[in-house]
């Protein structure tokens, strides 16, 4: 019996051409799995502390059957989660973390991909958000840096985050899309369809974290007014809708509960971020820069630069075109019109305008009916390209939107203050300048002097702030060599709430256990309490224990100390604690 050779099957059709082809991960998303994994495993080997237990308790909450007006509809859906499988309130958080990271990195990945073609400029940006931050780590949501992040992924905070990255990635694409489709509307423009999907999507930001929704709106803004071209009524009405849908999701919806954060001075906030602003308010003003910096020619001062999907690269740097802008190498005969390459970009009047730049080719004929080719891409001319005048958008350095980014977010800060959980924004305003340095250093090689100082300067900071503020996250302290920051590790109360029964109140001023009690379905009560049914005390090891009580259980830990009065309708007058001297 003869064996015959494996013989790979002939593909037929529109699949002759894929056939065989091995789908291979791009670098981002290798990396972006090695960071899913790092900080999964980080997050579930914490304890529980800060605001996961007042998370948990409105999952309880739901979960016992009880209403609560002001829960939006992340928390509603991970009430329907634990009722249905039967989860607690601290296992639907454990279960959300890596969801939300998911989201978040998906998101990120897809809002730099919209700024730039180059591969490796996510992995950067993901880098840049993870470590470059300040030498003192930053608290609370709204942030990828690796120690709050190891804390708050179950939190909302993390799911906004992560969907205002998706809401600005597609109002940016969508500001910019110059792809031709097959059917469009009577003006050449696409369905309101999308408008209005991603006007529910800024929405839902806002009822899961109107501190985030307020960023996200102000971002939108900035995505908006740096990436759209060719305004006219119909691409209004569109943006129109957006918003109006947005605000009626915000009116119809219940939106979270932002309760009043701790005042911190704006100093103690510049030692968490000054390392990623060294580097990257230079990348920002490059990039401002390299709007204004063109050369205009022609007698009516216009340059001619490539429009559409290609315009991104001669202006954001993507790729080896942003040599044809900056004058590096000998393609910068492109621009100066130096040598016969200037015949394909000469001007009005020149010897070739070209079909590429006057768009009197067959490229002008995908301008839709009733619109000229200037309205339909923004600059004069098809798709290859076209002549921008002097005072148009490519000229104006606030265009761009990662500056824009930035502004709007600062403002916002500067306005809103810490007091109000504006502080949360941070995150957001630090990203413009983690974007702009990933994709200044993913440009290819060879670079000029000026890049490789940013480079190094860069390097030299994440690793600063990687080591300072951000390690303690993923080194656990058994194998920490010098002492790293470590996230908090609060006490658990699992040994007390097994000896007390769902819903039962619980007497107690102990720090910890005030903001995790609460998180295992356990109602708190205070001193003044009089009703017969509290009857039990939680009691630090400073406070006496009264005379009615029994201890039922104690903390090697902390040394608290669980009791049970033994006449319940006394226990407010004998429940309160007093201090030894």
């Amino acid at each position: 019996m003869s064996t015959g050779a494996l013989v790979r099957r002939a593909a037929h059709g529109s699949t002759a051409l894929r056939g065989g082809r091995v789908r291979r991960l791009t670098p981002y998303q290798l990396f972006g799995l090695l960071f899913w994994l790092l900080m999964t495993l980080a997050y579930w080997r914490l304890p529980p502390c800060c605001d996961a237990g007042r998370h948990a308790a409105a999952v309880e909450g739901l979960r016992a059957g009880l209403a609560d007006p002001a829960v939006s509809p992340y928390v509603l859906a991970q009430g329907a989660v634990a009722r249905l499988t039967g989860l607690t309130g601290w296992q639907v958080l454990r279960l959300c973390g890596p969801l939300n990271l998911l989201v978040l990195l998906t998101g990120l990945g897809r809002l730099v991909r919209v700024l730039t073609p180059r591969p490796f400029a996510p992995v950067l940006a993901l880098a840049f958000t993870a470590v470059l931050w300040g030498t003192e780590p930053a608290r609370g949501g709204g942030s990828v840096a690796l120690l709050p992040l190891a804390g708050s992924l179950g939190y909302p905070s993390a799911f906004a985050l992560g969907l205002t990255l998706w809401a600005w990635a597609l109002t940016g694409a969508r500001a910019r899309d110059l792809r031709p489709v097959r059917y469009v509307g009577p003006t050449g423009l696409r369905s309101p369809t999308g408008y209005a999907a991603l006007g529910v999507l800024y929405g839902v930001v806002a009822l899961v974290d109107p501190v985030l929704g307020v960023g996200a709106a102000a971002g939108a803004a900035a995505f908006t007014a740096g990436r759209q071209r060719g305004w006219r009524g119909a691409v209004w009405m569109r943006w129109a809708l957006l918003c109006a849908v947005a605000a009626g999701v915000v009116a119809l919806g219940t939106h979270a509960h932002v309760p009043p954060q701790p005042y911190e001075r704006y100093d103690a906030m510049a030692t968490q971020c000054w390392l990623a602003l060294l580097p990257g308010v230079p990348a920002l003003w490059l990039r401002s820069r390299r709007a204004t910096d063109l050369p205009w020619t022609g007698p009516g001062r216009q340059l001619a630069v490539p429009s559409g999907d290609r315009a991104d690269r001669w202006v954001a740097g993507g790729g080896r075109a942003d040599r044809r802008v900056a004058g590096e190498g000998p393609a910068d005969r492109r621009v100066a019109g130096e040598g016969p390459a200037d015949r394909r970009k000469a001007g009005p009047g020149g010897d070739r305008p070209g079909r590429r730049i006057s768009g009197d080719g067959p490229a002008d004929r995908r301008a839709g009916p009733g619109e000229d080719r200037a309205g339909r891409w923004g600059v004069g001319g098809g798709r290859r390209g076209g002549w921008v005048a002097e005072g148009s958008v490519w000229g104006a350095a606030w265009r761009d939107p990662l500056v824009l980014l930035f502004a709007v977010e600062c403002l916002l800060m500067a306005a809103g203050g810490r007091r109000h959980g504006f502080g949360e924004l941070l995150g957001l305003a630090l990203l413009a300048p983690q974007c702009a340095l990933a994709v200044e250093l993913a440009a290819p090689r060879p670079w000029p002097g000026w890049r490789r100082v940013l480079g190094w300067a860069t390097a030299g900071g994440a690793c600063l702030g990687f080591l300072a503020a951000q390690a303690g996250a993923v080194v656990p302290r058994s194998v920490d060599p010098v002492g790293f920051v470590q996230p908090p590790r609060w006490p658990s109360y699992d040994w007390a709430v097994r000896h007390i029964g769902p819903g039962e109140p619980v007497v107690t001023d102990a720090y910890y256990a005030v903001r995790l009690l609460p998180g295992y379905g356990v109602e708190l009560a205070d001193g003044h309490d009089h009703r017969p049914r509290v009857r039990w005390l939680l009691l630090t090891r400073r406070e006496r224990l009264p005379a009615e009580a029994v201890v039922v259980d104690w903390s090697r830990r902390t040394g608290e100390v669980l009791a049970r009065l033994t006449r319940p309708k006394e226990a407010p007058a004998a429940a309160r604690p007093t201090t030894r001297r």
